[in-house]
């Protein structure tokens, strides 16, 4: 599983780097790239230190939503750029296969989707059994 986590967590530094090369004038673009960094930052913080709990969620976080924001991103820039986008001379439909295939790598989003949803259904539960008994 930590494998996979560091796999995961990953997705948001190099989506960053990737948006980087997108921005321009975009503040969505830029405003996600900053999120995506923040997150990739805090969840290694988290990887690095061994005594800390699991980190899967967090790392599972990174990835959804830094693969999600990319194809997002991504795609505004080629409906601005037109057939241009998608000529190889660009890096663009470079990036539009990128970020294709990070929706579905290191475990496609739906499964984390339902894995975050779990495992934060799961420790509420310990909570409410706690205050029950």
């Amino acid at each position: 599983m930590n494998i996979l986590n560091s796999g995961r967590f990953s997705v948001g530094s190099v989506v960053a780097g990737m948006l980087k090369k997108l921005i321009g004038e975009f503040a969505l673009m830029a405003q996600k790239a900053y999120v995506m960094e923040s997150m990739a930052y805090l969840t290694v913080g988290m990887l690095n230190q061994p005594e800390l709990p699991d980190c899967s969620v967090e790392a599972a976080m990174v990835k959804v939503f830094s693969s999600e924001s990319a194809w997002q991103c991504v795609s505004e820039v080629l409906q601005i750029l037109g057939g241009l986008g998608y000529m190889k001379g660009y890096p663009y439909e470079c990036m539009l296969r990128d970020a294709c295939i990070l929706l579905i790598f290191e475990g496609t989003n739906e499964i984390l989707r339902m894995f975050i949803t779990l495992t934060g259904l799961q420790h509420a539960g310990h909570i409410l059994t706690a205050r029950i008994q």
